[in-house]
């Protein structure tokens, strides 16, 4: 559910020099302004056509990198055409990053807080486990209606990464959300939600009006090139978190570990980019949380556009997740339009991953044999400026055809996103 955008506008403020630039050309030292407005067009196979406006205004100076500061402001909302053409997702978001905002006994220390509001009318909800299907049972009063859910979250977060020694990080994020998730009479999760498990404990967590609080804390090796379009270095993350609710008679109390790696090598005009992912879900887990991750960025595993890419979000889910990318990745040189700064690129990739219900590791809920979900497609690039990078990705995923592809047709996802996958 991450911002979508193709860039149909866009206005940039004082052109970077020729001095002091990486080698994708981006100018850290000549002190400027980048402002962009512009309306957004795109979306993706989840969410359908989304159109909105995003505004950012850079900083740039020093030789900070990746910039001085930047603000982001999005306001969005999608449509499709699934139960008639009707409006399916909100998102309202703000968001501020200050490379170097402070220091705390000597330690540089990046600032990321944001917020903002986020409503779905058709939320996935397939049950949990790795063997789940979209099949609409016989006699449902709307089967548009069976797999989804009504998703609203409100939430705030403060994001501080320390610097220990380059390229050693040290992170903490504390966030509130306010959630009021509501399932549809009639529906999966509604059923879900009314029966005890075979343990007798609840099959369904979290579906409720509820304040929930989280602190992350974790490492980061960050040893990227630049962070627009990475060509060289290593991005992983390691982290835990612990997540209580905080309403009198909450359900929802739970622990994470979590674990990201991430590699960049240049092999001659193109990069290999490299990604794995671990998950790990312990305790009273809230339904919603079962298909995302990640110890520092919130990712969709194992399906959806930051995981294994052409498998429907939400489509798996569990305790466990693991998701490895690989891309191969190209961007050209600097050329101008209209005094603007732009590069284009492309990019093929293939995804794999796999969800496992919990930790027997043989749920009758995750089916039988390797139970390997994948994805394959390609993509590509606009940089517009030195802060702005818009992907655009087709997917092909045998697991698109359990949504109802219609026969003969080929089952593509398409995304629509801000920045490199990873």
């Amino acid at each position: 559910m991450g911002v979508c955008a193709v860039v149909l506008f866009a206005c940039r403020l004082a052109h970077a020099t020729s001095r002091d630039r990486d080698d994708l050309g981006i100018d850290y030292e000549t002190a400027r302004y980048e402002p962009a407005g512009f309306p957004t067009v795109g979306g993706d196979t989840d969410t359908g056509l989304q159109l909105g406006v995003a505004t950012s205004l850079t900083r740039f100076a020093n030789g900070t990198r990746p910039y001085a500061w930047t603000i982001n402001l999005v306001l969005s909302a999608s449509f499709k055409n699934d139960n008639g053409f009707r409006l399916v997702q909100q998102n309202y978001v703000v968001a501020l990053d200050v490379p170097r905002a402070t220091t705390l006994l000597g330690h540089e220390v990046r600032l990321l807080p944001a917020g903002g509001y986020v409503r779905t009318i058709n939320a996935p909800y397939y049950g949990r486990g790795n063997a789940t299907t979209s099949v609409v049972p016989p006699g449902v009063a709307d089967p548009a209606e069976y797999y989804s859910f009504l998703s609203q979250m409100a939430y705030a977060r403060a994001i501080a990464r320390i610097t220990l020694r380059e390229p050693y990080e040290l992170f903490f994020e504390p966030r509130l959300r306010y959630m009021a998730p509501a399932s549809y009479p009639g529906s999966l999760l509604a059923n879900d939600a009314a029966a005890d498990g075979a343990d007798g404990r609840p099959v369904v967590r979290g579906l409720r009006d509820e304040v929930i609080a989280s602190l992350s804390v974790g490492f980061i090796i960050d040893s990227r090139d630049n962070e627009l379009f990475p060509t060289s270095g290593v991005y992983s993350q390691i982290g835990i978190k612990y997540e209580q609710g905080i309403a009198r008679g909450n359900d929802v109390a739970n622990g994470n570990l979590g674990a990201v790696y991430g590699q960049y090598v240049p092999v001659g005009p193109l990069v290999l980019a490299m990604r794995g992912v671990l998950d790990l879900d312990l305790g009273a887990v809230p339904f919603f949380d079962l298909y995302t991750g990640g110890p520092y960025r919130v990712l969709q595993l194992p399906g959806g556009s930051t995981g294994v890419r052409g498998v429907p979000l939400g489509l798996y889910s569990g305790l466990v997740k693991a998701v490895a990318n690989v891309e191969l990745r190209t961007m050209s040189p600097t050329f101008h339009v209209a005094r603007q700064k732009i590069r284009v690129g492309a990019d093929v990739f293939a995804d794999a991953g796999r969800a496992f219900d919990n930790y027997s590791l043989d749920s009758p809920r995750d089916g039988h044999g390797i139970g390997i979900h994948w994805g394959t497609g390609a993509g590509a690039y606009v940089a517009w400026g030195d802060a702005a990078l818009i992907r655009l990705e087709a997917a092909y995923s045998p697991d698109a055809i359990a949504l109802g592809t219609p026969v003969g047709t080929l089952p593509l996802g398409i995304y629509v996103e801000d920045g490199v996958m990873f």
